[in-house]
């Protein structure tokens, strides 16, 4: 372990000979030396990364490497440095100065993407720390040599054609939809067929517009009129299928970004942003990238599931309202049908019988409506709001996660918890 000590003391030796250069004007002497001051303290760093035992030395020495790694403009490794000391169990004030140092990395992401440079030969961060003095007091006897290069991850790309990751299905028509339409109207003139009647004896002008027109009336009275308007839109798009959120492959997906975030660090998943198609995690992911606190992150996630899933229940209870409706108006239109038979009451009883008919197919019409168009929608919205919802619940957490020092595992056992029991045949992320 002396070795290991004496390392770092060269390593702390170099940097005050780069601050030397740096103030004698010399840039690119400052540079060489802080390169070669990061690489010999990361190889420290890394001896012992392995080794929980060792707090505090293990993340002081991780963030002293993270920290001259932004004096040499090496963002991606500081940032990836910081994310192997978090994912130990370092003391809380050294915990807070890791997350200082990932701020000062985004920090310096911004400014190099903006095409603005340091000045030459002056470091942009200074965290040396107590390296010197845990070192001796808790290095011990146990020494563990590894490696922590960037690793590869598992595509993070939608493996299904054009599905969205976390979704099943494809935009197109939606066969049950149509198969129940059809099949339910096909019943019902088979039976008028079968019982002697004839099929176009069901249609009454009158009846429909007293249904569906009392019942449009009705919600109207009761909702804001733009929230009526999108219900009927939504009854437009009846037989128009769309992917519906698939909560095993989004987990296994979110985990898979948390692997990479966990090995290569959370700008590492930066290249991949342009290409996640869920709306809520590209903004999450982004907010991620930009630093914010991980408090406020969630705030904003979990306010804005909050609002879309009020947004997204409104077309249910606009149509259930409606479907509810649908029958009374029916009995409205029978009652109307049944007093202008009364009044013009005719003399034979064929002409008595062929009017009462009529009376009630608004009834038919009612019921035909709440059952077999507005109740089912309905039902088919409130079930995709549910799913919506647990997709979204998920995704702030695998979000939040990726600035928390939770493992991939620990997410993975957090996320299992929003699947049904026995859905994944093997831990997500993981092939068994």
């Amino acid at each position: 372990m002396k070795e290991l000590e004496d390392q770092h003391r060269g390593a702390m030796t170099l940097v005050d000979r780069a601050l030397a250069a740096g103030r004698t004007g010399d840039g690119q002497a400052a540079q060489g030396l802080f390169r070669e001051a990061f690489e010999a303290e990361r190889a420290v760093a890394e001896a012992i990364a392995c080794d929980e035992a060792l707090e505090p030395t293990r993340s002081v020495l991780l963030r002293s490497a993270a920290t001259l790694a932004l004096d040499c403009g090496d963002w991606r490794e500081a940032e990836r440095l910081v994310a192997v000391a978090l994912s130990g169990s370092p003391r809380e004030d050294i915990a807070d100065e890791l997350r200082d140092v990932l701020e000062q990395a985004h920090s310096q992401r911004h400014v190099q993407i903006r095409g603005a440079r340091p000045a030459s030969g002056l470091p942009q961060t200074r965290v040396r720390g107590e390296a010197n003095e845990h070192a001796s007091a808790h290095a011990g006897n146990h020494t563990c040599r590894v490696a922590v290069p960037p690793m590869s991850t598992p595509d993070l790309q939608p493996g299904r054609g054009s599905e969205p990751v976390g979704t099943r299905g494809r935009y197109g028509l939606d066969t049950p939809t149509v198969l129940g339409a059809l099949g339910g109207l096909a019943l019902l003139l088979v039976s008028v067929w079968l019982g002697g009647g004839t099929p176009l004896g069901l249609f009454s002008a009158s009846s429909l517009l007293v249904v569906l027109g009392g019942s449009i009336a009705s919600a109207m009275i009761a909702f804001p009129l733009e929230k009526v308007i999108a219900s009927l839109g939504l009854m437009c798009r009846t037989f128009e299928a769309q992917p519906v959120p698939d909560p095993a492959a989004l987990a296994e997906f979110l985990v898979s970004l948390k692997r990479k975030a966990c090995r290569e660090g959370v700008l590492a998943i930066e290249a991949d942003l342009p290409d996640v198609p869920h709306d809520l995690l590209r903004r999450g992911l982004g907010l991620v990238l930009d630093g914010s606190d991980p408090q406020t992150l969630r705030d904003i996630l979990e306010t804005e599931v909050r609002l879309m899933h009020d947004r997204h229940v409104t077309g249910p209870v606009v149509l259930h309202y409606l479907g509810r409706q649908a029958p009374a108006f029916g009995v409205v239109g029978t009652l109307i049908g049944l007093m202008m038979l009364l009044y013009t009451l005719p003399s034979d009883a064929e002409s008595i019988g062929h009017g009462m008919a009529l009376t009630l197919v608004a009834a038919l019409y009612g019921l035909v409506l709440s059952h077999l168009s507005f109740g089912p929608k309905a039902s088919r919205l409130t079930l995709r709001a549910e799913q919506e919802m647990l997709a979204h619940q998920m995704i702030v957490e695998g979000v939040t996660s990726l600035q928390s020092a939770e493992g991939p595992d620990a997410l993975q056992q957090r996320l299992r918890v929003f699947l049904r029991a026995g859905q994944l045949p093997h831990p997500v992320g993981q092939q068994g």
